[in-house]
């Protein structure tokens, strides 16, 4: 599933920490996710890190307040920082 899929269904979108933009740390981040019967997030995971435990760290925060509407079970969701 991509970022943009999750963000059209409202979720919001992992904040870029200020330090790592600072470093200008880039990358991506994978990140497994269970789902509930209802959507929710009851658990995230890291199933690919970006190299920066700040970027993965920011990533799981977002992902805990997620709804993934129309899914359950695991799914997998790519999420990139990138300085622009």
């Amino acid at each position: 599933m991509s970022e943009e899929t999750v963000a059209r269904m409202g979720n919001r979108m992992p904040e870029y920490p200020g330090v790592a933009v600072e470093a200008g740390w880039q990358g991506t981040v994978v990140l497994s996710l269970l789902l509930g019967s209802s959507g929710e997030v009851e658990r995230v995971r890291v199933a690919e890190s970006s190299g920066y435990r700040v970027l993965d760290g920011a990533a799981e925060v977002a992902a805990r307040s997620w709804k993934i509407k129309d899914r359950k079970g695991e799914v997998t969701v790519p999420i990139r920082f990138v300085i622009e």
